[in-house]
């Protein structure tokens, strides 16, 4: 049995009701669920629903969590950062309702999805209907699978690892599945699992098990997850020898960065960690202080809340690292990767929706603009380049101006620390000074931050890099650098609101320190503080153009 949407086939196996889990080995069909009494089929009739009548999540407040769930746009983070190829084939194992599946589409020649659930099946089909090089096959997942002709470069199975116990009893689950879909790989091909782990920071720190709500059960071995340690003994009984670890944060959900081996976290980057969407928690501890703590220590892989496994992998086919930026406006929605070839790293940055492109071509004329600019300061702009769609940077080893600050809290020089900070403003106020001209409030000015009533006058700029933060400027081999000048624009803003800007951001996760009048030091009264907040806030609703982000949700 065949149903089409749009240029999309989904295929039926002979139970096409709800049923029960089925063995990959068991030729009988299970007694299907009377579909009217089954919670399941209600919630797939839910989000089937939601998905008909085209919610956009980046409009809503509030959605529920099986929404948020299904429909973020933040689901597909997880695997769209992949480098699948545009003549590869891709099998997803278990592809629910379709949360990744626009990852692989865009990519790949063909896709073909398996999921057990009818239901889910027409989900996906439905919110992928455009797609010419999709197939969907519902029903059980190992017949169906092996019913289908040919290899996989990428066979994607984020659930295979804690599912794997329903379909096989006995010893080793884990291991007889991962050994069959291995069997359906071409060679050279790339297995990509996902799994919790069972002894993640959050849940020390007081989040409940996702699944069942109880706390610390996975902690104490009765909830889900494997530890890295279980992994790879199930990796090697299974003959993964190239499995490499990949990192999610916060989480495997929603995540924004992708960590490996090859590029852990540095202190202070974990710092988006109340992220429970599916019901209330326990918060018994600063986790972001706790990870730093364990990225000191060199244990941050332990307590990872989840992990990503890519097998088949050779140096410089994947990213060492992956942040997202696409919680916000789509013209905005970027990615970007640390690359590592045979030549040494580089930075990428790729748009992630059609309307970020001309925000990545962008860049390069931002380079020339700031080149000019930061030459009167004695410093350089990163180098960038424009090839296949992305933009290429220098990756610089080094020490960021935030990082000199942050050696100087950890000792609590205080002194030396508000010094640097001058340091920081005479290099800023000698990179403009050639360009400073009295301030004036400007339409594109007023569009972007407001209008707020200054108290006295100003100089700025005509064209400013407002990401002069910190964490941007990298003292290199060659000197000073600025090293990411995204939201660059050609608008006048007053030199002080970017002083403002670069000292606020490092303040805020910095109590410590939010006492030593480092404001006044820097010449920014109390009142401005406020005004500029207020111009703050405008500029992000600004990025955000309506968009509602997971946080806010």
């Amino acid at each position: 049995m065949q149903e089409q949407f749009g240029k999309v086939t989904v295929t039926y196996d002979k139970a096409t009701t709800v049923y029960d889990h089925v063995s990959p080995n068991d030729d009988s069909i299970k007694v299907p669920l009377s579909e009217n009494r089954d919670p399941r089929y209600q919630e797939n009739m839910a989000l089937e629903t939601f998905a008909d009548e085209g919610h956009d999540l980046r409009r809503m407040e509030a959605p529920g969590w099986g929404e948020l769930y299904h429909f973020s746009h933040l689901r597909v983070n997880l695997t769209e950062w992949l480098p699948i190829r545009e003549m590869d084939r891709v099998l997803e194992f278990g592809a629910d309702t379709g949360q990744l599946t626009g990852g692989s589409l865009e990519k790949a020649k063909e896709v073909a999805c398996l999921e057990e659930r009818p239901g889910r099946c027409r989900i996906l089909a439905k919110r992928h209907s455009s797609a010419g090089n999709l197939r969907v096959y519902a029903g059980n997942m190992w017949k169906n699978l092996e019913a289908l002709p040919g290899g996989f470069d990428w066979i994607i199975a984020p659930g295979v690892l804690e599912q794997a116990g329903l379909w096989f009893p006995g010893e080793n689950p884990q291991v007889q599945a991962i050994q069959k879909l291995k069997d359906r790989l071409n060679p050279g091909g790339h297995l990509v699992l996902a799994a919790d782990n069972r002894l993640g920071l959050k849940y020390w720190a007081g989040a409940a098990n996702p699944h069942n709500g109880v706390y610390f059960d996975n902690l104490e071995g009765a909830g889900c997850g494997f530890t890295k340690q279980e992994l790879e003994r199930i990796f090697e009984e299974s003959g993964l020898i190239d499995a490499a670890f990949y990192y999610p944060y916060p989480e495997r959900w929603f995540p924004v960065s992708i960590y490996s081996d090859r590029r852990l976290p540095k202190t202070g980057e974990l710092n988006r960690n109340l992220r429970n969407f599916e019901g209330e928690r326990l918060v018994l501890f600063d986790e972001e202080k706790v990870y730093d703590r364990l990225i000191a220590d060199g244990r941050f892989p332990e307590f990872s809340n989840a992990f990503l496994i890519v097998t088949g992998t050779s140096e410089g086919d994947c990213p060492v690292y992956v942040k997202y930026s696409n919680d916000r406006a789509e013209r905005w929605a970027i990615r970007t990767d640390i690359l590592e070839t045979a030549d040494g790293r580089q930075v990428r940055k790729v748009p992630v929706s059609s309307q970020a492109k001309e925000h990545i071509e962008n860049m390069k004329r931002r380079e020339a603009s700031l080149a000019r600019q930061c030459a009167a300061g004695g410093i350089r702009a990163n180098r960038c380049e424009l090839r296949d769609g992305a933009a290429y940077f220098e990756f610089l080893e080094g020490r960021t101006f935030e990082e000199r600050l942050d050696e100087l809290r950890s000792r609590r020089d205080y002194a030396g620390l508000a010094a640097a900070l001058q340091d920081y403003r005479r290099l800023l106020l000698a990179c403009l000074a050639p360009e400073l001209a009295p301030f004036e409030k400007s339409a594109r000015f007023i569009e972007m931050f407001g209008d707020p009533a200054f108290a006295k006058a100003y100089e700025g700029a005509p064209v400013n890099n407002l990401d002069w933060i910190f964490g941007n400027l990298m003292e290199a081999a060659e000197g000073m650098e600025v090293i990411d000048y995204e939201w660059t624009f050609e608008v006048q803003v007053p030199v002080e609101y970017l002083l403002w800007r670069a000292l606020s951001l490092y303040l805020h996760s910095r109590t410590d320190l939010q006492s030593l009048g480092l404001m006044a030091q820097m010449g920014i009264s109390s009142h401005e503080e406020q005004i500029f907040a207020e111009m703050e806030h405008h500029f992000q609703l600004w990025l955000l153009q309506g968009t509602v982000t997971i946080d806010a949700q």
